[in-house]
């Protein structure tokens, strides 16, 4: 036969209520512990609020250039740049159609009066270089490399 322990009652009101105590400690602590974290969340979302609000600086990036006037004094002519390094123009009108030469496009007059519609800048240069450096007829001049 098996024994069965009887709880009277009383005992179970008394083990009940220990449980909802513990359950109330556990509870309290846990809504102390997200009540921090809220305050955490709110001060954060005000700092992202108050850095958002500063004016940001602009340096530079987002200029555009302009297409059309006189050349630019950071540009020159793809074609003059050619000549002065004996590449033939319909070779570098071919390589900057096909992209392996970065060329600026646009309707510039140079300062002798010749129109422009092709331009090299710093990286364009530089490229200009790697492709045709040691292959003839190139001439180097006294800035390559550029």
């Amino acid at each position: 036969m098996r024994k069965t322990r009887e709880v009277t009652p009383y005992q179970d009101t008394m083990t009940g209520h220990q449980k909802d105590q513990d359950q109330g400690q556990a509870g309290e602590s846990q809504y102390v512990t997200m009540e921090q974290r809220v305050q955490q969340l709110e001060q954060l979302v005000a700092a992202l609020q108050n850095r958002s609000a500063t004016p940001k600086s602009r340096k530079g990036g987002n200029t555009q250039e302009r297409t059309t006037g006189p050349l630019p004094k950071q540009f020159v002519s793809l074609l003059a740049f050619a000549a002065l390094h004996g590449v033939a123009e319909a070779r570098v009108q071919a390589h900057a159609d096909i992209g392996l030469l970065p060329v600026r496009r646009g309707a510039w007059t140079d300062a002798d009066g010749t129109n422009v519609t092709l331009a090299l800048d710093a990286k364009g240069k530089a490229a200009f270089f790697q492709v045709y450096q040691g292959v003839p007829p190139f001439v180097a001049c006294d800035r390559c490399p550029h």
